[in-house]
């Protein structure tokens, strides 16, 4: 059964269940009111005379006395028998009639017609008559004098005949006023649900430019823009792929092809089998380690799967060792490094090979892009819990295009200001790194020109 059939057969389920509801109690509750109604006198138009005899016998505890409440009560309003034909005239209603009183004994202690009746043992299994009771206990009778009782009614039958044809059309013009809503709703809610299965389909067999409408109802629209945004990130991760492919190709072929035509060369005997030429196979072979080793690492960094070793250790002490292991190429390029590190110690929990991974990537970054003689400010910033390591450099900056998108895989930008080590990927895994041990990294061109990289994590 399709969507839009249950749907369909959901609404039809409600309103039926609805209508059928109300029916039943409606008819219960105006049964029970009717029958109370009824009981009390109220059908002849005697409730209050009822109503009036009940609370004399609450309060004396007996009949004597109650010929004058009868008497002043005897004019009572019309009952519901005296309308329409077929009813009681008035001769034989309440209004206008005297009355008999019986005691709950059986016997006759008030007769309005005829004082001598009174003493008269009429029973207790009266027929027709009006029974008065206080708090759930019989009391007394009260029946009319013309025929000496009142014309029984079955109340639940009449009510039931009047009420069943009308319940009836209502049913029915409910039902098909909720059929046709249940058709439209149905429609509406289908459609939406109908063009994202579609999607989806066509998106299992490979078309990842699927969308669908993001209007209608808030929660429809709120899955639209779900898939939307699924389908979104499915494309931009398979361009994402394809390009990564391309570029793992592309520099794959390049060492690779060298080593090819030095090998040939050397089997050829252009080329001697000598250490020079040897080396340049080594410095090949280096290239694509140090490639295979970066997929490597951004492949457990994606999968969740990488391994960290944290454990204490004291930052200043640790930075001032790892700076001056780059004293070498800073002397080689001229460049002077300020280093701004606090006085006190700060203790952090970390991997500290990570750690070192992502600042030897962010020194070789910023000594490859700084011009000759120019400078680098390492400053390192503590502030509550929140540490800060910014890495500077003095060189062109990065340029607009390529800072959008200088965290993602093989973003180099130009190939001659390339450091030949570099694989393309230093940055992309720099920032999962930092992202895996619980801080980040930003990149900015600073105001003062040259690129800045900031690093942050959360210490206690």
């Amino acid at each position: 059964m399709s969507m839009r059939w249950r749907i369909f057969l959901s609404f039809m389920l409600v309103i039926l269940v609805a209508v059928g509801s109300l029916a039943y109690f409606a008819y219960r509750s105006t049964s029970s009111e009717v029958t109370s109604f009824v009981a009390s006198g109220g059908l002849w138009g005697i409730e209050k005379n009822v109503e009036a005899l009940e609370e004399y016998y609450q309060e004396h505890h007996t009949w004597e006395g109650a010929e004058e409440l009868l008497t002043s009560n005897s004019q009572t309003g019309k009952g519901m028998m005296q309308h329409g034909s077929g009813m009681m005239h008035d001769s034989e209603s309440g209004r206008g009639s005297s009355f008999r009183l019986v005691d709950e004994n059986g016997y006759v202690v008030i007769d309005q017609m005829d004082p001598e009746n009174v003493g008269t043992y009429l029973g207790t299994d009266l027929q027709g008559a009006v029974v008065l009771t206080l708090d759930d206990t019989t009391i007394g009778y009260l029946l009319p004098q013309t025929g000496y009782m009142f014309p029984t009614v079955d109340v639940n039958e009449a009510l039931l005949e009047l009420l069943l044809p009308s319940s009836i059309r209502a049913a029915v013009i409910t039902a098909l006023v909720g059929l046709g809503l249940a058709v439209i709703l149905g429609f509406f809610l289908y459609s939406p649900i109908r063009a994202l299965e579609k999607a989806a389909a066509n998106m299992a067999k490979g078309d990842l430019t699927q969308r669908v409408s993001e209007t209608g109802p808030a929660e429809t629209a709120n899955l639209g823009k779900a898939f939307n945004s699924m389908a979104g990130e499915l494309e931009q991760a398979d361009q994402n792929r394809r390009s990564m492919t391309a570029d793992i190709a592309h520099e794959l072929r390049t060492p690779l092809a060298v080593q090819q035509a030095n090998l040939e060369a050397m089997l050829d005997g252009v080329y001697p089998l000598d250490k020079k030429n040897i080396q340049v196979l080594l410095d090949q072979n280096h290239t694509l380690r140090l490639l295979v080793e970066d997929l490597r690492t951004l492949s457990l960094v994606d999968a969740g799967e990488l391994s960290l070793i944290q454990k204490p250790v004291e930052l200043v002490g640790f930075l001032n060792t790892f700076l001056e292991k780059f004293k070498p190429r800073l002397h080689a390029k001229q460049l002077t490094l300020h280093v701004d590190l606090p006085s006190e110690k700060i203790e952090m929990i970390t991997d500290i090979l990570r750690l070192e991974q992502i600042l030897n990537n962010l020194m070789q970054n910023a000594v490859t892009h700084s011009p000759r003689k120019g400078k680098l400010y390492f400053t390192v910033e503590k502030i509550g819990h929140h540490l800060s390591m910014t890495l500077r450099d003095t060189g062109k900056g990065i340029a607009p295009d390529l800072l959008p998108i200088l965290f993602e895989r093989f973003s180099k930008g130009d190939s001659k200001d390339r450091d030949k080590e570099s694989t393309g990927l230093g940055l992309a895994i720099s920032k999962k790194l930092a992202q895996a041990m619980g801080g980040d990294l930003t990149a900015r061109n600073h105001p003062d020109g040259g690129a800045e990289f900031t690093l942050t994590f959360v210490v206690k």
